[in-house]
C-alpha cells in the first residue's frame, strides 16, 4: 500500500489599496494616493493523519467445533500468521522436542525450500466448560506448539513429542515445517511454494492410546477459507489434488492429501 501525502502550498497575495480624498469647499484637491502592499502568510501545509496499511488476508483459516456426548465443546480456529525460512530458534525448538526420534539423523530443515508456517490457534469453550482432562481433545497438525491450550498427543510414541492436542479454551501457536522433501514434482519449487505440500487442520481424538473410544466422534461446522494467493501458489507448483480433505467425520483439513 502506498500512502499518498497531500501538500497544500501557501499562496502569497499582493493587495494594493488606493485611497483618494477631497479637501476644501467644493474645490477638488490633488488626489493623494496611498499604495499599500501586503504579502499574506503562507497557508500551513496540511499534515494528513497516517493511514495504517491494512493487514493482508491470511493465507488460510480453518475452523470447526468438537463436542462430547454431554454437549461440552471446544470451537477451534487456525489462522496463518506468517511464512518464513526456518530460524535458529526453530531448529533448537525442534531438537529439544524430538529427543526420542527413531531416526535422529532426519533433518526437516535440510532442504533449501523449507519454510515455517506459523498459525494462531484459538479455542473457545461452550458455556461453563473449562476443558477436557482425560484423553479427549483436538489434535492439530503441526511440528511445534506453544501456549497454555495444549496437552501431549495421546497417540505419540516419541517420549519427547509434546503438545499437539487442544484440551482447553485459550490461545496458542502451532508451527508447521513444510518442504518438498519426499515429493515427486514436475515443477521446481519457487519461493514459498513448499508450504503447499502439506495439510493444515485438525481432527477430533476419537480413541485414546489404548484404542478405546473417547466419546468424541466428529468435527461440526468445518470451514476452510483459503486466500486466492494460497490456491494460486499451490496450483502453480503442482495441479494435483488440493483443497478440503475431510474423508472422515472427525477430520477438518485443507491442503494436499498424504497420497498425492
Amino acid at each position: 500500500m502506498i500512502n499518498r501525502h497531500l501538500r497544500v502550498a501557501g499562496l502569497a497575495a499582493a493587495i494594493t489599496v488606493v485611497a483618494s480624498g477631497l479637501t476644501g469647499c467644493g474645490s477638488p484637491a490633488p488626489a493623494e494616493s496611498v499604495a499599500t502592499s501586503h504579502s499574506a502568510e503562507p497557508t500551513p501545509s496540511a499534515t494528513p493523519s497516517a493511514t495504517p496499511e491494512p493487514a493482508p488476508d491470511p493465507l488460510l483459516i480453518v475452523s470447526g467445533t468438537v463436542a462430547d456426548a454431554e454437549g461440552q465443546s471446544l470451537a477451534v480456529t487456525l489462522t496463518t500468521t506468517s511464512v518464513r525460512p526456518p530460524s535458529d530458534q526453530d531448529r533448537a525448538d525442534y531438537a529439544a522436542s524430538r529427543c526420542g526420534l527413531a531416526n535422529p539423523a532426519f533433518d526437516p530443515f535440510a532442504n533449501p525450500d523449507t519454510r515455517v508456517v506459523t498459525l494462531e490457534v484459538e479455542s473457545v469453550a461452550s458455556a461453563g466448560f473449562s476443558g477436557w482432562t482425560d484423553a479427549r481433545g483436538i489434535v492439530v497438525t503441526g511440528s511445534l506448539y506453544s501456549g497454555p491450550i495444549w496437552e501431549a498427543e495421546a497417540h505419540g510414541s516419541d517420549p519427547c513429542y509434546r503438545d499437539s492436542r487442544v484440551t482447553r479454551p485459550g490461545t496458542g501457536e502451532a508451527r508447521v515445517i513444510a518442504s518438498s522433501t519426499d515429493w515427486n514434482l514436475d515443477n521446481a519449487v519457487v519461493g514459498d511454494g513448499g508450504i503447499t505440500l502439506t495439510q493444515y487442520g485438525f481432527n477430533a481424538q476419537t480413541v485414546d492410546a489404548m484404542g478405546l473410544p473417547t466419546g468424541l466422534t466428529s468435527v461440526a461446522d468445518c470451514v476452510a477459507t483459503p486466500s486466492p494467493a494460497f490456491d494460486d501458489l499451490a496450483l502453480t507448483l503442482w495441479s494435483g489434488r488440493w483443497g478440503a480433505h475431510n474423508s472422515l467425520p472427525e477430520y477438518c483439513f485443507y491442503g494436499r492429501g498424504a497420497g498425492d
